[in-house]
């Protein structure tokens, strides 16, 4: 996750970042979804990211790579049938 792309830093209070990382002006933050959960998460994702422009983050879920972005008419979790 990169922090610069949400609305506001604390938009995921309960996200933990198990690595953080800044890489000039960015702060990536590597995050685990527990299992059950990941519908909900990215649906939450989804609504905090900022409104600026263009946003998207993505997921690994199995082998598969979820791209979840901001403006989607329809959420990568109910893409995936995981709602």
């Amino acid at each position: 996750m990169i922090e610069q792309g949400l609305a506001a830093p604390t938009a995921l209070g309960g996200w933990r970042a198990a690595r953080r990382r800044r890489l000039g002006a960015w702060d990536f933050g590597l995050v685990a979804v527990p299992d059950g959960e990941f519908a909900d998460r990215v649906a939450l994702l989804q609504q905090s990211m900022a409104a600026d422009d263009a946003r998207y983050a993505h997921f690994f879920l199995g082998d598969a790579l979820v791209v979840a972005f901001r403006d989607a008419a329809e959420g990568a979790a109910a893409f995936f049938g995981l709602r």
